[in-house]
C-alpha cells in the first residue's frame, strides 16, 4: 500500500528535472521529466517509504540522517535543487497546497 501512495505522491510532485528512486525491494522510479542532471536516491527501509508518505519533510531529514536514505555521489546539493525546484513551480506539492488552504 504505502510504495503504491509513495509513487502517486512521487509522480505529484516531481514533474521537473530527473530523479530515480531506489527502493528497498530493488524496484527503481524515474520521475520529473528527464531534464538536467539526474539525482539517484536510495531507500534502504521499507519502514522509510511510509514514514515519506505520511511527512515527507521530515521523514526524508531523518531517514537521511540515520542513513537509511542516501544519495548517490553524496550529492544533496542536487537533490535540494531537484526538490526546491519542484515545491516553487507553479503551486507546489499537493501536501503544501492543502496547508496553504486550511491557512487560508
Amino acid at each position: 500500500m504505502w510504495k503504491k501512495l509513495f509513487d502517486q505522491m512521487m509522480r505529484s510532485v516531481f514533474k521537473l528535472g530527473t530523479l530515480e528512486v531506489h527502493l528497498p525491494d530493488g524496484t527503481h522510479r524515474t520521475y520529473g521529466d528527464g531534464t538536467g542532471e539526474k539525482v539517484t536516491v536510495r531507500i534502504h527501509e521499507d519502514a522509510v517509504v511510509g514514514h515519506v508518505v505520511r511527512n515527507p519533510e521530515l521523514a526524508v531529514g531523518e531517514a537521511y540522517m540515520d542513513g537509511t536514505f542516501t544519495i548517490d555521489g553524496d550529492d544533496l546539493y542536487g537533490f535540494l535543487t531537484i526538490g526546491i525546484r519542484n515545491m516553487t513551480a507553479e503551486r507546489g506539492p499537493w501536501w503544501m497546497q492543502a496547508i496553504q488552504n486550511t491557512l487560508h
